[in-house]
Parts: C-alpha cells; structure tokens; sequence
C-alpha cells in the first residue's frame, strides 16, 4: 500500500522483509517448444521453402542419424539440377541464377516426407496447440502486403500460454530471413510483422498468413539388431 501526506508527497514505509516459500514464475506459463527444431537463414535469395523443409527434414529424421540434410540437396532434389555448388564462385553466376527460385511448399515437403496435408486458409489456435503437444511442427505461408506481395514461409515450434489468467497466448515462430521471434497468435494469423533495413532505413513489413502445412513428428530412431 503507498501511503501520502496532505500535500501529495509519498511517505515512507518500513516494510517487514518476510521469507516466502520458493517462488517459481515459469509455473504461472505453460510454454511447449520443440527444442530440436531449428531454422537455418536462407543460403539464396528465395530459398525460403529450402531452408524450411530442410528444418523440417533434420527434426523428422535426425534421430535416425547421419548427415545433416541441406538447402541445396532439398534445391537439388526439387529442381533436377545441380545446386550443391559455391555460390560465392565467380564461376557459379549461372548455377546460382538456375537454383535461386521460388517455390511452392507441399511438394518439397512431401518429397521429403515430412507432409501431411496443406490447407489455404490459417488454422485455430487449439489445433497449433494440438500439433505442438504431439512433437509435430507446423508451417504457415505468409503474403507481403497484406496479401498483395510475394509468399514466405515459417515454420511454427512451440507456444506459451498464461496458466493462471488465460490472457494471452504466444506463439513462437522460426524464420529462414528474419529469425525466430514469439508473437500473439492474432498477430501471426492477420499481420505477421517483420522489420528489415532497406538503404540504412528501416522498413516494417506486413503478412497475412494464407496457408498451413501440417507435419510429421520424429520418426523413431532406428534399431541396431546384434
């Protein structure tokens, strides 16, 4: 309680310092996350759909071990020509302009087989929250513009919830160009925003999520037989 005088000023209080019982504020959020799922930036320009599906890929299928899955093996796979080249090589100018593409997403997802099913429109909260429990990721396609630009795509790992309020629910998002972040679920499903500098300056871009891409969990690891 604050305490003031007549004139408004703010009189000082002893306060008795008493020992509480030890206080843990993470019971007071319920955050789910999947901890082995991680995005890498994009290698080229428009590898968006690259970059997500080879996550999706290592989360699916790292347990059975081996090497890493890359952007441009997905590219290479997708494409039908030779993507796994330095970019950075004056003499790849052609192979670069040949692989950095858009594409699509269910189709390297399937192929990768990590999908099982595409809708065009955002899902509920619930069903993100269902996904999640069950160590399955989702993806979204977002339109710039508010739906007017080009597509991107992101990939959805996790949420936090408040236990004791219900006020509010986060959903955590990983991004092949701008990074991972957390945001309202209402911010993600109407204008997933995103700030980029263009010529020194700032600029804040608007998204509107299109569609979802529900996904597979880990498969198990496999078996060695003795």
């Amino acid at each position: 309680m604050l305490i003031f005088d007549d004139l408004g000023n703010l009189v000082p209080v002893n306060r008795t310092v008493v020992d509480l019982p030890d206080f843990q504020p993470e019971a007071l959020i319920n955050a789910v996350t999947l901890p082995n799922l991680s995005v890498d930036e994009q290698i080229l320009d428009n590898w968006c759909w690259a970059a997500t599906t080879a996550a999706i890929k290592n989360y699916v299928f790292g347990r059975r071990g081996g090497n890493r899955f890359s952007q441009a093996q997905i590219a290479s796979d997708e494409l039908g020509i030779n993507c796994c080249v330095d970019f950075d090589d004056g003499n790849s100018v052609q192979a670069k302009r040949d692989c950095d593409v858009q594409s699509g997403l269910t189709l390297p997802l399937f192929h990768a087989e990590c999908h099982t099913v595409t809708y065009p429109n955002p899902v509920a909260l619930e069903e993100i929250k269902g996904q999640i429990d069950a160590a399955a990721p989702m993806c979204a396609r977002v339109v710039w513009e508010r739906g007017m630009g080009e597509g991107h795509f992101v990939v959805i790992l996790g949420y936090a919830e408040d236990n004791v309020t219900g006020g509010y629910t986060d959903i955590m998002v990983d991004d092949s160009f701008f990074g991972p972040s957390q945001m309202p679920y209402e911010e993600l499903r109407r204008y997933y925003r995103t700030t980029t500098t263009v010529k020194g300056q700032p600029e804040t871009k608007l998204g509107l999520w299109t569609h979802s891409y529900y996904l597979k969990p880990p498969v198990a690891e496999i078996e060695v037989m003795s």
